[in-house]
C-alpha cells in the first residue's frame, strides 16, 4: 500500500480479505445484496459521506468505483481511500464515477436514456463554471425520480468530477419548457464543453 493511516488500512484490509466474495457478488448479477452491504458499512466506517459501486469492464476486470455522490466535502477523503488502496490483480480502483458515452438508468417508473435528456446550459468562462438545466422529454415535477436519474445521468455521462468541480447550479425541466429561442445540446456535448472551455 501506498500512504495510508490506520483507517485506510482497516478498510483495505477488510477489503482484500472479502476480495472472493465481492467477486461472486458482481459475477451474480447482484442478487444477495450482503456482502455489498457489508461493503457499504466499512466505506462508511472509513467517511460517511463515501458510498461504493461495483461493476465488471469489457475486459473481464472487476471495477470498484468510490463516490461522494455529488458532495463536494466528499472529494478529499474519496481521493485518499483510493490512492491508499493496493494493486489487487484483477481489480481497477476509480474516484467518482466515470464519464460514459452511453448510459441509461430506471428507477421506479421513470425509464431515462441519453437521447431523452436536452441541456441547456450557461457558461461563466472566466469563473471556469457553468449553471445547466435538465430538460426530460416526459419529466414529472412531482415525482422525484426524475432528479435522482438526472444527477445520476449527469454523473455517469458528463463525470462526477466535472460535476464537482465545474457545475455550479442544476435544475429540471421539461422539454415543453425549453424556450423556443434557446439553443439546447446533449449530454455528451456538455462534458466536450466543460472539458475544452472550462479547465
Amino acid at each position: 500500500m501506498r500512504n495510508f493511516n490506520s483507517k485506510e488500512k482497516k478498510f483495505w484490509d477488510w477489503f482484500v480479505k472479502n476480495k472472493t466474495k465481492l467477486e461472486e457478488f458482481i459475477d451474480s448479477n447482484q442478487k444477495d445484496y450482503s456482502i455489498y452491504l457489508e461493503l457499504t458499512s466499512e466505506l462508511k466506517s472509513y467517511n460517511e459521506l463515501l458510498n461504493p459501486e461495483l461493476t465488471g469492464d469489457e475486459e473481464g476486470v472487476y471495477c470498484f468505483i468510490v463516490t461522494p455522490d455529488g458532495i463536494r466535502e466528499g472529494v478529499e477523503p474519496t481521493t485518499k481511500i483510493i490512492y491508499s488502496g493496493p494493486e489487487i490483480v484483477g481489480w481497477k480502483f476509480f474516484r467518482f464515477r466515470q464519464s460514459k458515452d452511453k448510459f441509461g438508468i430506471k428507477i421506479n417508473e421513470v425509464d431515462v436514456d441519453i437521447a431523452d435528456i436536452k441541456i441547456l446550459r450557461k457558461l461563466d468562462i472566466e469563473n471556469k463554471g457553468v449553471d445547466i438545466s435538465v430538460c426530460f422529454k416526459n419529466y414529472e415535477d412531482a415525482n422525484s425520480d426524475f432528479k435522482t436519474a438526472g444527477f445520476l445521468m449527469l454523473d455517469h455521462v458528463v463525470g462526477e468530477m466535472n460535476m464537482l468541480a465545474r457545475v455550479d447550479a442544476v435544475d429540471f425541466l421539461s422539454w415543453n419548457d425549453i424556450p423556443k429561442q434557446e439553443e439546447t445540446i446533449t449530454l455528451l456535448a456538455l462534458r466536450k464543453e466543460i472539458e475544452e472551455k472550462l479547465y
